[in-house]
């Protein structure tokens, strides 16, 4: 659970404000003086003494709570010129700004590319009994190799069945699977937006 805010709204509004001077004191060097002006302001505007003592006179603060104010103040700036860092970092700002793209951009979460025909024809087509096909055409290949296949040697295989398969399909099949695969890559390269 993240934590409460530090700041009431009425302090966030009046932050927010001020992230285009910020931005623009960062430019031009003069970030630390600009930073004082803002501390100076909000303190003006919301004293810590009142968050801290509700409405009793700094005047008629004792040593020790004096202490606490001065703790309570600068634990304040440190807040306010982390927000400011936090709000303006250009990570932060580019993330706000891929947030406001639109949906059908990143729909899908990755790019993907066109399926081939040989994983069209798998979709179509590949059933229980050809998977079987393929499965004992690999152990034979284990058996004869005397070994475990290793990944790309049972891809590689597995592409070379299937691609078999395929080309021993009847030509209605092949002809099914060829219009489903211009119509996917159609799709594909369509435009989103």
């Amino acid at each position: 659970m993240s934590p409460l805010p530090w700041t009431t709204p009425a302090q966030t509004e009046w932050l927010a404000s001020k992230k285009e001077t910020c931005q623009d004191a960062r430019d031009k060097g003069r970030y630390s003086s600009w930073l004082l002006g803002v501390y100076h302001d909000f303190f003006i505007k919301w004293p810590e003494s009142d968050v801290l003592f509700l409405e009793k006179q700094v005047s008629s603060l004792t040593e020790e709570e004096k202490k606490m104010l001065t703790t309570a103040e600068e634990k304040r700036r440190t807040r306010i010129a982390r927000w400011f860092q936090n709000h303006n970092s250009p990570s932060r700002v580019a993330r706000a700004a891929a947030a406001q793209l639109p949906h059908e951009v990143f729909a899908s979460g990755k790019v993907k590319r066109a399926p081939q025909l040989r994983e069209v024809y798998m979709d179509m087509y590949y059933d229980a009994p050809k998977k079987a096909s393929v499965a004992a055409r690999l152990q034979q290949d284990r058996i004869q190799y005397g070994r475990k296949l290793t990944r790309a040697e049972t891809m590689s295989l597995t592409r070379q069945y299937v691609d078999q398969l395929f080309a021993a399909e009847p030509e209605n099949v092949r002809t099914a699977v060829a219009v489903r695969h211009a119509k996917e890559k159609t799709l594909h390269t369509a435009p989103t937006c």
